[in-house]
C-alpha cells in the first residue's frame, strides 16, 4: 500500500512539473524549457546534500503572534494597492458584468426581471451572484462598497497565501515573498475594480484548503462540515467549486492508509458531498420558491462550454459559429461530434493555444479601458501604459513559475514530500484538464494561479536555504584563512 501510495504521489508531481514545463514553454520556447528543467534538477541534485546538512537557525515556526503582524502588513498592503488602483483606474461594468449589475440593482429596489431574460433562464446559476450585490447594494444604496468588499476579499486571499504556505513549508520568510509577490501584481491588483464573482470566491476556496490543511494528522467531522459548507456557499456565487470539491475528494481518498483511517476518510468525503449537494439543493429551491429565477440555480446549457471549448475557429473562446447551435442541444451535440473529427495537429495547436490563454495572457482590457489614466495630474497613455504593466506582470510571474519548478524538481530529488503540497497540485491538475476542453478566457485563471504563488514559496525556501549554505562555506573558508596565518 505504501509503495502504490508514493507511485501516486511522484505521478501526481510528475503530471504538475510537466504542467510547470509547458507553461514556462509559452514564455522561453520547448528547447529552452527543457534544458533549464534539466538544469535545475542537476543543481538541485549536487546542492541537495548541503542543504539537508547545513539547515537555517530556526525560531519557533508557529508563533501566533508573528504570524498576526505578518498578516496583518500583508492586509493593509494589498488592501492599500487594491484601493489606490481602484479609483485611479475607475472601471466600469462591461460585458456580463454589466447585465449582472443591472439585475442587481434592479433587484435592490424590488424590481425582478430575472424570469423574463432568455441569460438568467439558462444560466441560472448565476442567480447567486445577483442576490449577494443586490443585499450588498440594498444596504448601501451604493455601488463603491462592492468593489471595496472586492478589495477586502482579494487581500485576505493575500494572507491565505502566506498562511496556507507557511503552514506547508515551514518558512516565514519565504511564505510572505511568495504573498508580497503576488500583492504588487498589477493586473491581480487592479482586477479588484472589476465587479467580478471572483474575488469571494477565491477568498472562500483558499479558505477551505486552509482549514483542510490546518490539521491533515485528524481530519475531523467539523472540518468537514465547514468545507462543505465554504465550497456550498463559494458554488452560489460563482459555480466552478466542484472542480476544488473534486480535488479535496480525490486528497481525501489517497490519504487513506490502512482499515484503521479507510472508515474516517470514507466518512469525510461522504459529509463533505451530501452536506455540499444539500445547501446547493436547498438553496436553490428557496429561488423558485420566491420567484427569484423559476429554474434556481441550474445550468440549462451544460453543453456549451464544449461547444466553445472543442471549437478550432475559437480557439476554445467564446465561438461565434457555435452561436447558430445554441441553446439546440441535438445541434450542440453534432457540433461538439464535428469538433472533436479535427486532425491531430489542430488538437496540438488547440490545445497549446488554451494553454497560452488560460495560464499566461492577461485580459488588460478589464482594468484599463480609458485611453488616457490621470496620474500625479500628468496623463498616461493606454497604449503606453499597457506596455509596461504586461511586461511588470511577466517579470513578477517568471521568477513564479521558476521557483514552483525548483520547488517540485527538489520533491522529487529529495524524496520527500509534504501532503498539503499534493492536494494543490491535484487542483493544479484538475483545472489544467478541465480548461483544455471547455471554454477558455484569461481571467479564468484568476484563482488556480494562486496555488502557483503557494507552490513557489517552496522554491524560495530553497533558494533561502541555499545561500545559507554559501555564507555558511565563506565564513568556513575565512576562518581557515585567519588560523593559517597565526
Amino acid at each position: 500500500m505504501e509503495k502504490i501510495d508514493k507511485l501516486l504521489q511522484y505521478t501526481i508531481i510528475a503530471i504538475t512539473i510537466l504542467i510547470t514545463i509547458i507553461i514556462i514553454t509559452t514564455y522561453i520556447g520547448i528547447i529552452n524549457s527543457i534544458l533549464l528543467t534539466f538544469l535545475i534538477f542537476i543543481l538541485l541534485y549536487l546542492f541537495n546534500k548541503k542543504i539537508n546538512d547545513i539547515s537555517i537557525p530556526s525560531r519557533k515556526n508557529d508563533s501566533i503572534k508573528s504570524n498576526i503582524i505578518l498578516s496583518i502588513i500583508l492586509f493593509v498592503f494589498s488592501f492599500a494597492i487594491r484601493i489606490f488602483l481602484l479609483k485611479l483606474l475607475d472601471i466600469m461594468p462591461e460585458s456580463d458584468f454589466a447585465l449582472l449589475f443591472k439585475s442587481s440593482k434592479q433587484l435592490s429596489v424590488e424590481i425582478n426581471e430575472l424570469n423574463n431574460s432568455s441569460y438568467f433562464l439558462t444560466w441560472a446559476y448565476q442567480t447567486g451572484y445577483v442576490l449577494y450585490q443586490a443585499i450588498i447594494l440594498k444596504i448601501f444604496n451604493n455601488t463603491f462598497p462592492l468593489s471595496v468588499l472586492n478589495c477586502i476579499y482579494a487581500s485576505i486571499s493575500c494572507v491565505f497565501i502566506y498562511l496556507i504556505s507557511n503552514k506547508i513549508f515551514k518558512n516565514k520568510l519565504s511564505s510572505f515573498l511568495a504573498s508580497l509577490l503576488y500583492c504588487v501584481g498589477f493586473f491581480a491588483s487592479a482586477y479588484c475594480g472589476v465587479l467580478t464573482n471572483q474575488h469571494l470566491f477565491t477568498m472562500l476556496i483558499l479558505l477551505s484548503i486552509y482549514i483542510l490543511i490546518y490539521n491533515t494528522e485528524e481530519i475531523s467531522f467539523k472540518q468537514s462540515l465547514f468545507i462543505a459548507l465554504i465550497l456550498a456557499f463559494a458554488n452560489i456565487i460563482r459555480p466552478e467549486a466542484i472542480v476544488y470539491l473534486l480535488a479535496i475528494e480525490v486528497y481525501m481518498f489517497l490519504r487513506i492508509r490502512n482499515k484503521n483511517n479507510i472508515k474516517k476518510y470514507l466518512t469525510n468525503m461522504l459529509v463533505i458531498l451530501t452536506v455540499y449537494f444539500i445547501i446547493i439543493q436547498i438553496t436553490s429551491f428557496t429561488i423558485k420558491s420566491f420567484k427569484i429565477n423559476q429554474n434556481g440555480l441550474s445550468n440549462n446549457n451544460t453543453l456549451w462550454k464544449f461547444v466553445c471549448g472543442l471549437d478550432y475557429s475559437s480557439m476554445g473562446q467564446y465561438s461565434k459559429n457555435g452561436e447558430l447551435v445554441f441553446n439546440d442541444h441535438d445541434k450542440e451535440i453534432e457540433y461538439i461530434k464535428n469538433n472533436l473529427k479535427m486532425p491531430l495537429n489542430n488538437y496540438l495547436k488547440l490545445f497549446n493555444n488554451k494553454i497560452n490563454i488560460f495560464w499566461h495572457i492577461n485580459d488588460y482590457n478589464w482594468v484599463l479601458q480609458n485611453e488616457k489614466i490621470n496620474l500625479f495630474d500628468a496623463d498616461i497613455n493606454k497604449t503606453a501604459l499597457l506596455k509596461t504593466v504586461s511586461r511588470y506582470d511577466v517579470i513578477l510571474y517568471i521568477p513564479i513559475l521558476l521557483f514552483l519548478l525548483i520547488n517540485l524538481i527538489n520533491t522529487i530529488v529529495k524524496k520527500k514530500m509534504n501532503k498539503e503540497e499534493i492536494l494543490l497540485m491535484i487542483m493544479i491538475i484538475i483545472n489544467f484538464l478541465v480548461y483544455l476542453i471547455i471554454e477558455v478566457q484569461p481571467r479564468y485563471s484568476y484563482t488556480i494561479k494562486i496555488l502557483l504563488y503557494i507552490l513557489s514559496s517552496g522554491g524560495i525556501s530553497y533558494i533561502i536555504n541555499l545561500l545559507h549554505v554559501i555564507r555558511k562555506v565563506k565564513d568556513y573558508e575565512n576562518e581557515k584563512k585567519v588560523l593559517k596565518n597565526l
